[in-house]
């Protein structure tokens, strides 16, 4: 009886560790994805940010050339 026990029982730790590790690698793995997203988010923004500036000294070149054009 104590050779069948033993087996189970070994079986059950496995398997209970097996769930805490696939816990562990599911939580991190959302925590990664999230984390990804965040960055990927504010590189966006921040990429969007960077093109709205360049565009508007851009026009204000553009219009400050204009009137330099007009006033000589």
């Amino acid at each position: 009886m104590m050779q069948r026990t033993f087996p189970i029982a070994a079986g059950k730790r496995i398997g209970r560790a097996s769930y805490r590790l696939a816990t562990a690698s599911w939580r991190s793995a959302s925590f990664l994805s999230v984390m990804a997203t965040q960055t990927m988010t504010a590189s966006m923004v921040g990429a969007l940010l960077l093109m709205t500036l360049a565009c508007s000294l851009y026009a204000i070149g553009m219009g400050l050339g204009h009137v330099g054009g007009i006033l000589r």
